[in-house]
């Protein structure tokens, strides 16, 4: 999520003469959200509004093309929608609608279970869910067939990763449900390996200060960038809430420092992955600080003095 989608949407005039008061109501799903300032028009305005807006020509000549463009935040996983509607221009005509879709993965833990409910509108007699998986061999996971047309919406559990396609009445033309032509893709992240550089504290005599330091290296590897990641530190050799900080998983500074002015000891760094904006997927790495304060043996070993025998002056 965080991407932007860039709509274009056109009209054009192949009658004989202009058309005017030409209307177009666009609407965006819930996980959609216009970019503000974005909308440009070659012809007439766009007024924005909740989930939309509305595009207003007054007047577009024959063989004439116009064009909206504007820009959507992505705030939310699953297929997402977009549909045109134009307004009928008189009695006869019975005005014109389209719906683009667009796929935005939904992600899960790697290696842990999940299920999804997929849901299909009720009115068809046959629905086909296909499973294409990351290694992409494609099967037929659910048949729901029925004499007569399903009153309730269809739904099927999906719990494998990968690309599900739904077909219904057998692929016969229009007869694609809102939403459904675009596939549910189930994708798996995690947190990848990632190393602990350490910067031991330093020594006043033989005094360990709390000046260490912890770094994080190699996190931007996995399938994500470090803005994607969060993390919390705490002492011991396994982590805990209770002791962790910062107070709240929070995100990792671009020098990918997690800790500073640290006694020497053990600290275990816990790393999460964003979905949904909720921190999960967590792996955790532990590193030890050592402060050598021990006085070298040539300096501190003491060393005692004593005279055993004195010898004399000869005079002359």
């Amino acid at each position: 999520m965080g991407d932007v989608l860039s709509y274009t949407i056109t009209v054009i005039n192949t009658g004989p003469v202009a058309a005017t008061s030409v209307v177009l109501s666009d609407s965006i799903t819930s996980g959609l959200r216009l970019v503000p300032g974005s909308a440009v028009t070659s012809l007439g305005s766009f007024t924005t509004g909740s989930g939309g807006g509305t595009w207003t020509i007054a007047s577009l000549p024959t063989n004439t093309t116009a064009t909206l463009v504007y820009s959507a935040s992505v705030l939310a996983e699953g297929v997402l929608t977009n549909s045109v509607r134009r307004r009928p221009l008189n009695p006869d005509d019975p005005g014109e609608e389209v719906t683009v879709c667009t796929s935005v993965p939904y992600l899960v833990c790697k290696n842990e279970p999940f299920s999804f409910e997929l849901s299909a509108p009720a009115g068809y007699s046959r629905y086909q869910w296909f499973l294409t998986t990351p290694a992409g061999s494609t099967t037929l996971v659910s048949d729901v067939s029925s004499t007569t047309a399903n009153t309730s919406p269809v739904t099927y559990t999906a719990t494998q990763l990968g690309e599900y396609s739904l077909v219904v009445n057998e692929g016969v033309v229009g007869a694609c449900p809102d939403g459904t032509c675009c596939p549910v893709i189930i994708e798996a992240v995690e947190v990848p390996s990632f190393s602990l550089v350490a910067q031991n504290p330093t020594c006043t005599a033989t005094t360990p200060q709390a000046n260490g330091q912890i770094r994080i290296t190699n996190l931007t590897s996995g399938t994500a960038n470090t803005a994607q990641y969060v993390y919390q530190i705490s002492p011991g050799s396994s982590f805990s809430a209770a002791t962790a900080t910062p107070a709240s998983p929070t995100a990792i500074l671009p020098s990918g420092v997690v800790g500073t002015n640290l006694a020497q000891g053990s600290y275990t760094v816990r790393v999460w992955v964003l979905i949904n904006g909720e921190p999960s997927c967590p792996r955790d790495v532990t590193v030890t600080l050592v402060a050598n304060c021990a006085c070298p043996e040539e300096i501190c070993v003491p060393v005692t003095i004593r005279k055993t025998k004195s010898l004399g002056r000869t005079l002359p």
